[in-house]
């Protein structure tokens, strides 16, 4: 009878999933964010001879691994709308990382989530940032289970595809220098150190060869040095961004400020203000004694927010790498579930409130004369502050205890073996 029961959630879970997949296939047909120009421009340059071409011609601020997949989607898919193909290709990726979540949260509800945020950032926006998703998630649910050779690999791809996972680099070195030292046999500890340095080295090593050393590091250079103040970030740096434009735009409209243009030293103040307090938060990771999987994952999520809320040149869309972290944290640890629904809520409301549903901001009308943007980003700073408070106060507790699921789902919910 149990047995019956739990086969009959499971076809009822993937029913459920396959509806959310109808409604993200309905949204390939929205525009999309204005960079998807960009992403067809890319392709077609690839395709004119190969991704290296299009890479050297056109770096941004993206590794080679983002327009490599552009140009594997046009040969393999072979369809003649490139912005159709993007979006395919965005669809496929959004499905995968909704299955991997699924399986390795062991959750049906994780996966419906999964797939309508993907969903939504990658079908219908068109950012690019749901094709490192995938493989970021697989890099987690890899060192969940101590694969640390797949972990080093998936996330040295994650790294090549947009450069905005290297920022959990130190945090996740931290734990992994600790798993090696748990160990006494020097034997084993030089095996784990050559299963997580030699995947991700070879990764990084042949994208360099294959797309040359200056063009990757004016790449990453490019990604570093952002210009902007925030972009479209609702931090305190749009706050700052206020106060500057404020007198001379009668705080009616508030946009990009470029670091250059803004007099005294307040934007360097900020981005060594980043750096200090990421320092603080590698200290406190270091000094955690039970430094178990849950936990390193919270300081994942720390780092990310820190980012969001303070770095210099953050966009809205760069918060997407607290995602597959923020659905762990839901669905596996039920203490923060509350304030891990927050984590995923704040980028979300940030990305609807600079793009959109389908890729065009939203008509949001002013608060009497002030910017409707102000007051949501004292909100969100807000309640980032408030956030952050409490993911250090679990992540310095002492009595946590790591659990594999949320008690408000049973296991007939669950994706079962």
């Amino acid at each position: 009878m149990r047995a019956n029961m739990l086969q009959s959630s499971s076809i009822f879970g993937l029913l459920v999933w396959l509806l959310v997949l109808i409604g993200v296939i309905s949204t390939l047909s929205a525009p999309g964010m204005q960079e998807m120009v960009t992403w067809q421009r890319w392709m077609d340059l690839a395709l004119e001879i190969d991704p290296v071409f299009a890479f050297r011609t056109d770096p941004n601020a993206y590794p080679p691994g983002a327009v490599s997949l552009l140009y594997l989607s046009a040969e393999l898919f072979g369809i003649s709308d490139k912005a159709l193909t993007v979006k395919t290709l965005l669809l496929l990726t959004s499905a995968g990382t909704s299955i991997a979540t699924g399986l390795w949260l062991r959750s049906w509800p994780a996966a419906w989530v999964s797939l309508a945020v993907m969903g939504y950032v990658g079908v219908s926006l068109g950012l690019l940032d749901v094709l490192y998703l995938l493989p970021l998630t697989l890099a987690l649910w890899a060192l969940s289970k101590r694969h640390l050779a797949l972990f080093s690999f998936f996330f040295a791809t994650s790294v090549m595809i947009k450069w905005q996972p290297a920022i959990l680099a130190p945090i996740l070195l931290i734990y992994l220098v600790r798993e090696v030292l748990s160990h006494k046999s020097w034997q084993l500890r030089m095996k784990m150190t050559a299963e997580i340095l030699v995947p991700g080295i070879a990764v990084a090593s042949i994208t360099v060869l294959v797309f040359g050393f200056s063009y990757v590091t004016q790449s990453l250079t490019g990604a570093t040095q952002q210009s902007m103040w925030s972009g479209n970030a609702l931090n305190v740096n749009w706050l700052l961004s206020a106060l500057a434009l404020g007198p001379v735009e009668g705080w009616g409209s508030v946009t990009y400020v470029y670091v250059d243009d803004v007099e005294g030293p307040l934007p360097m103040i900020m981005r060594w203000n980043f750096w200090i307090l990421y320092a603080v938060l590698l200290v406190l990771v270091a000094r955690v004694r039970n430094l178990d999987f849950s936990r390193i994952v919270v300081a994942l999520g720390l780092a990310v927010l820190l980012y969001g809320l303070i770095a210099v040149g953050a966009h809205s869309n760069h918060m997407t790498l607290v995602f597959p972290i923020a659905l762990f944290l839901i669905f596996g640890v039920p203490e923060l579930r509350y304030q891990s629904t927050l984590l995923l809520a704040i980028p979300l409301v940030n990305i609807i409130w600079d793009m959109g549903l389908t890729g065009t901001r939203l008509r949001v009308p002013s608060v009497g004369p002030v910017d409707a943007s102000i007051p949501i980003a004292v909100l969100i700073v807000t309640m980032g502050i408030a956030l952050t408070y409490n993911l250090v106060k679990f992540l310095l507790a002492r009595d946590f205890n790591a659990v594999s699921k949320a008690a408000d789902f049973s296991s007939a919910v669950g994706v079962h073996r």
